[in-house]
């Protein structure tokens, strides 16, 4: 044999059976396969190898000094080939060096990343995030590059993507302490007289709150359209805008900037957020332990009920 291409590696493990054991009926009794099949795979071999490598003695096979030869390094061979395939990679937190790059919006940064970096520091320092904004695009990103990971809204078939939800989010109106509306029941009416910003990610006009609304026979005014969720709070605070807007981002503004928040008065429906990646990367060991701090700020960014 010339080249490892030119053997099937099976029969190489018919041949170590055999110089354990040289008994076609014995072998093939242990690999599970029938006598003529072993009788067939010795023959493939002595072709390939150029020699009988087992000749008969009275009732017994007898290896050849080529196949005497062949024992101790094939010995090794299969038990290094072994080792290879039960083996998985192992990663070590603490000592790890690699950078991730996760496609998402500055509202999930918002609400995940400072956990994430913390966590990271203490238990991985030398893990690297870098944040990139795709925007309809999450999906493309990680199936093809540069994302190994992505943030998105709402469960749905992916197809090649794996994905786990984080949390469910709901919406709340926020305002300024000195806002006209502050401290009073907030009904449909009066929202609907009121200046509104509305933060627009994808830069179209229109919302689930207006659809709402809508329905009732009322219409608002937009003053102020964003696509940022940092910019749209540092505005209202200072403004008698109000800004509907997730709950986890009210609560990292409002005892910053002394916000008011407060229930919507129209329905306007949760929606899921959800971790997504490709399926080659499910069981990169690294891979699993950066979806678990992920999973885990997301735990810990808890809102409160009711």
């Amino acid at each position: 044999m010339k080249n490892i291409h030119e053997c099937d590696l099976n029969l190489l493990v018919v041949l170590s059976e055999l110089l354990r054991t040289p008994s076609v009926r014995t072998v093939a009794s242990r690999l599970g396969r029938t006598p003529s099949a072993i009788s067939h795979a010795l023959a493939r071999l002595r072709r390939l190898l150029d020699d009988p490598l087992f000749v008969r003695v009275g009732t017994r096979l007898e290896p050849t000094a080529r196949a005497q030869a062949l024992r101790p390094r094939l010995q090794q061979a299969l038990g290094d080939l072994s080792e290879v395939l039960a083996s998985r990679p192992e990663f070590e937190p603490t000592t790890a060096e690699r950078r991730f790059v996760v496609a998402c919006a500055d509202y999930h940064e918002l609400v995940l990343w400072p956990h994430l970096a913390e966590a990271l520091r203490e238990r991985a320092p030398g893990l690297d995030l870098t944040s990139i904004n795709a925007g309809d695009g999450v999906e493309q990103a990680v199936t093809d590059g540069p994302a190994d990971l992505g943030i998105a809204v709402d469960p749905r078939d992916r197809p090649g993507l794996r994905q786990r939800a984080l949390f469910t989010e709901r919406f709340v109106v926020v305002m300024r302490r000195e806002h006209p509306l502050a401290g009073r029941r907030l009904t449909a009416k009066r929202f609907a007289q009121a200046d509104h910003a509305l933060i627009a990610p994808r830069g179209t006009p229109g919302s689930r709150v207006d659809r709402e609304l809508g329905d009732r026979g009322l219409s608002r005014r937009i003053c102020l359209q964003t696509a940022h969720f940092v910019t749209a709070p540092v505005i209202v605070a200072r403004t008698d805008l109000l800004l509907t807007i997730p709950e986890r981002v009210a609560r990292v503004f409002a005892p910053q900037l002394d916000l008011v928040i407060a229930r919507p008065p129209v329905p306007i429906p949760e929606f899921t957020v959800v971790m997504l990646w490709a399926e080659p990367n499910d069981r990169d060991p690294a891979h699993a332990w950066l979806r678990a701090q992920i999973v885990e700020a997301a735990r810990s960014n808890r809102t409160s009920p009711g």
